[in-house]
């Protein structure tokens, strides 16, 4: 609807709030004022250790920028610290890039069962391909005794071999494009476009997971409610703006939001900071780590402080 729709205006009518109450919606969309009252305040004697750990693990070879814009993104939505756990070859841009992170060699799943430990939060799939050190590492992921994002490459691989979920017990956040949810659920794109409500409601039914469905009109839903992302803009269309979001919904649910709240509201951060920065300088030629600053802005505006 949104390449056919101009300004979208809502007269009331002065219908009173009991008529729209007794009928049952579709979908919820997402606002400022309904996102507002989850962010809380912090404390202020709190520390990074308050404020949630979240691994990444992503970059496999000539794929440093994933892993780097999904563990900036985290790192500035207010993850108190954030690891990555990546290809040796990619330490020094990571160290290059941002300093604040810490960043870990892995060659396969003992390496990595040992990072995982005490993390609040993983996420898995940008940049990851899906050779065997891939496929090693997200089965190892999805062991892992934390929420986990799966993301990218995490999802394709998913969609090859679903058996892979079969020991996974504590909540997942699945975030596919329209052709990673084709994939996912066997189909053709196409059929995804037709009808994007049934394809989250699918992916939510097969995998059991908080499902994000991406594109324009995010949906997000986690098996009762359904969210509609109405913000964002054409210019999201570039590559890194998945990694960017998969770090922004991963920080806050480290800092304690649950899994359904941290997608919803990850979701509508990512795309009205993309809108604000499109306001400066417009959309074409946008860049993903460019969005991050206002990312970053969204979020302390709507968090109250004492």
């Amino acid at each position: 609807g949104k390449e056919l729709s101009g300004q979208v205006e809502f007269a009331d009518l002065e219908v009173p709030e009991a008529v729209y109450e007794a009928v049952p919606c579709e979908a919820l969309r997402l606002s400022e004022d309904r996102l507002s009252r989850w962010v809380q305040p912090r404390s202020r004697d709190s520390h990074k250790g308050d404020h949630g750990h979240v691994m990444v693990v992503a970059g496999n070879h000539g794929m440093p920028g994933a892993a780097i814009m999904s563990a900036e993104a985290a790192l500035c939505c207010g993850a108190g610290r954030v690891t990555v756990a990546t290809r040796r070859e990619h330490l020094l841009a990571l160290a290059a890039r941002r300093p604040e992170l810490m960043a870990s060699a892995v060659s396969g799943a003992e390496d990595l069962r040992s990072l995982m430990e005490g993390k609040n939060l993983v996420v898995v799939g940008p940049g990851l391909g899906k050779d065997p050190w891939a496929r090693e590492l997200l089965t190892e992921v999805l062991q892992a005794e934390c929420p986990v994002v799966v993301d990218a490459d995490g999802l394709n691989i998913i969609s090859e071999d679903p058996a892979l979920l079969k020991y996974r017990k504590y909540p997942m956040i699945l975030t596919p494009h329209t052709g990673e949810a084709a994939r996912l659920l066997e189909t053709r794109s196409s059929t995804i476009s037709a009808d994007r409500v049934k394809a989250a409601k699918e992916l939510f039914k097969r995998f059991g997971a908080v499902v994000v469905l991406k594109g324009a009109g995010t949906l997000v839903y986690d098996g009762k409610t359904l969210n509609l992302c109405s913000d964002g803009n054409p210019g999201m269309a570039v590559a890194g703006m998945g990694d960017v979001l998969s770090g922004v919904i991963a920080a806050l649910a480290a800092q304690g939001l649950e899994t359904h709240t941290a997608a919803a509201l990850g979701v509508w951060l990512h795309a009205t900071g993309a809108d604000h920065l499109a306001g400066l300088q417009g959309e074409r030629g946008m860049l993903a780590l460019e969005t991050v600053p206002y990312i970053r802005s969204q979020l302390n505006k709507i968090a109250k402080q004492p």
